[in-house]
């Protein structure tokens, strides 16, 4: 008798503010733009629209892909969500290259 081992999929990490009492976010109104300052770097971002909406996720509490992918259902059109969604990985990646957020491995 033969016994098959299904392995469980790898979870995928949660992604968390670096750390939010040192990052001052600025939006304007008349613009789509953001800038972040990061007081423990000295350093001052431009912020895209979506970088923006996934700072404000993490703001709250840690979310993975899935989780971030479904809370930005609601702000953007159904037609867009194919292309916001395949960019969410390489924003998380970028903020992640700079410094605003931190990997937890799940």
């Amino acid at each position: 008798m033969s016994h098959i081992i299904k392995k469980n999929p790898p979870l995928s990490p949660l992604w968390s503010l670096a750390s939010p009492a040192q990052l001052c976010i600025r939006v304007w109104e008349d613009d789509e733009t953001a800038v972040v300052y990061d007081a423990r770097s000295g350093d001052t971002h431009l912020i895209e629209p979506l970088g923006l909406a996934i700072l404000s996720l993490l703001r709250d509490e840690p979310h993975n892909i899935a989780s971030i992918n479904l809370q930005l259902t609601s702000l953007y059109a159904p037609e867009d969500h194919v292309s916001i969604f395949d960019l969410i990985p390489t924003v998380l990646r970028d903020m992640h290259d700079v410094g605003l957020i931190v990997e937890i491995p799940a």
